[in-house]
């Protein structure tokens, strides 16, 4: 059975998206992986931990506020307690060692696995060698914070809206050497982008998402 953490909420920052601090002692995990925050009706809302395991025992999750997803409406109230419960983590995604080329190609709050890789990435005193391709509306790409700026800008990164991805990934097949790749977002965007990758005869040394561990097409 899975161990349930107390975990305190440091802060709260954001708008578009919330950007929550924990403090949780005696938690261990791998960049890459997941959460579950878990209410007092035992509903376990999945998030990605937004930070490297070099932070601990302060770690992130981030979401975006939403008036019409039960899980946000959750969210957004349980963020305003002292503290929630989060489930171990959990999750096969892991970022790769000895600094090998990361192609990571996430939509929305997908963005939350890209910076806990980006930030293990600086922690490692090495310059991250990862290409960041961040799918979201307009409205997203206009509003990111100082806080994704920082991270975004150590890294070679593209912002776009998903009906360009495909020409952009048609456009860019000679400048991606088989890297290794990780698909965040919802199951439709994974399986589209995967095939979108194989159409576009991108070679990859890997390819890994969660949402392989949960959903098939």
């Amino acid at each position: 059975m899975d161990r349930v953490f107390k975990a305190l909420i440091a802060s709260v920052t954001g708008d578009h998206y919330k950007i929550v601090t924990l403090l949780v002692e005696d938690y261990c995990f791998e960049c890459g992986q997941y959460l579950e925050v878990i209410d007092q009706s035992k509903t376990f809302i999945p998030l990605s931990i937004a930070s490297s395991p070099t932070g601990l025992p302060h770690l992130k999750i981030l979401f975006k506020p939403e008036k019409h997803n039960s899980e946000s409406l959750l969210l957004q109230q349980l963020i305003r307690q002292k503290s929630i419960e989060v489930s171990s983590p959990k999750g096969d995604v892991r970022c790769p060692k000895d600094n090998q080329q990361i192609l990571l190609i996430v939509k929305g709050t997908g963005i939350s696995q890209a910076l806990a890789m980006i930030e293990h990435a600086k922690s490692a005193k090495s310059k991250p060698n990862i290409k960041l391709v961040w799918v979201s509306d307009e409205k997203s790409i206009s509003s990111t914070t100082e806080h994704f700026d920082s991270w975004l800008s150590l890294v070679d990164s593209t912002r776009l809206n998903e009906k360009d991805l495909s020409l952009w990934l048609k456009k860019n097949r000679t400048a991606i050497s088989n890297p290794n790749c990780i698909l965040t977002g919802d199951p439709d965007f994974v399986y589209s982008t995967r095939d979108n990758l194989a159409n576009n005869q991108i070679a990859l040394n890997s390819l890994q998402s969660d949402v392989f561990e949960y959903s098939s097409l």
